[in-house]
């Protein structure tokens, strides 16, 4: 079953009566607002606090129309339980994918966002790392989606919007033509999938340094697992280097922080996979935008960031040469 046409309070509140018995006495508090980058942060669902009696009751989670496509609520909701359960990431205490909503357990006083400054301290880096580990060593969720796959089927999708051949077109276009980076993403997808199959593990599929939480007593969980999948660990570690890597050196260490050392291989394969995540989601961002159910500001300028910086990366990573380590040549 597929997400709301639209996350509507009205609708939430159905959900939250059906799922969690909330009275009539309960209110539905928005909880935050859309941040593009650098945080990718509420901009494919709505969120509201269940708030009842003057205490939070619950954290109520409600995916936009279309927003998680090609991915589903039913398998994000599976993998919030998973995750929760596991201890990673808050506990989910309702669901309902025909209605798209997911409900958390409030975490109590003291927990906030992680920055990207935080994180790169060797104790937190160490911490995060521990946590995906335990992911990846989590039972195999049962989906399957290739990163760079994903990518070619939303251009394929958003192309016609950038030549004009359909409507509504998007406002902005990609540094570098956007023919040149679809043929650089299937180049990278030819090289990775050349690669001896190694052992799929549960992605977390969102790692952004905004989906990590920081609470009491040093304490840290994940968030959004909406796009969880079994896959190659190098491409979360991948999206995460975006928001905390500008240089080989820096990648590295997340590198050995992550699996002990920064070989070639490794570093050449992470550098493509945050090609590929960046242009997958300037892709997702620009169909969202020209979706009347959730365009706006934030993703107009999410699309264009991050196209700029895969075009920037394309013309200063030495592209041939990763292409060659990538599989060890």
């Amino acid at each position: 079953m597929q997400a709301l046409d639209v996350s509507p309070a009205s609708q939430v509140r159905g959900f939250a009566v059906a799922a969690l018995g909330a009275g009539g006495d309960a209110e539905l508090v928005p909880a935050g607002v859309a941040i593009a980058m650098p945080m990718h942060l509420g901009l494919d669902a709505a969120g509201f606090r269940l708030v009842a009696d003057g205490a939070t009751r619950a954290y109520i989670k409600c995916f936009h129309a279309g927003a998680l496509a090609p991915f589903t609520a039913a398998d994000a909701i599976a993998a919030a339980v998973a995750a929760g359960e596991l201890g990673i990431a808050p506990r989910v205490i309702a669901g309902d994918a025909g209605a798209g909503c997911i409900a958390f357990a409030p975490l109590g006083d003291g927990w906030r966002l992680a920055t990207a400054h935080e994180l790169l301290r060797p104790d937190r880096l160490a911490q995060l790392m521990e946590l995906r580990r335990r992911w990846h060593a989590a039972p195999a969720l049962g989906v399957t989606k290739d990163p760079a796959a994903v990518a070619l089927a939303l251009a394929a999708r958003l192309g016609p919007h950038l030549d004009g051949r359909a409507t509504p077109t998007f406002p902005a276009r990609p540094p570098l033509p956007f023919p040149m980076l679809v043929q650089w993403v299937e180049r990278i997808a030819a090289v990775l999938d050349s690669r001896p199959a190694g052992a799929a593990v549960p992605l977390h599929g969102e790692a952004f340094a905004s989906n990590v939480l920081l609470g009491p007593d040093g304490a840290m969980l994940l968030t959004d697992f909406d796009r969880a999948v079994d896959g190659d660990p190098l491409a979360d570690l991948a999206t995460l280097s975006l928001d905390l890597c500008r240089t080989d050196e820096e990648r590295g260490r997340l590198l050995t922080a992550a699996v002990g050392a920064a070989v070639p291989a490794d570093l050449a394969q992470l550098k493509l996979h945050a090609v590929v995540q960046d242009f997958s989601w300037a892709c997702w961002a620009a169909l969202a935008e020209i979706n009347p159910a959730t365009a706006g500001p934030e993703l107009y300028k999410y699309a264009h960031n991050r196209w700029l910086r895969m075009s920037y990366h394309l013309q200063h990573f030495d592209m041939e040469g990763l292409l060659r380590q990538a599989v060890g040549r």
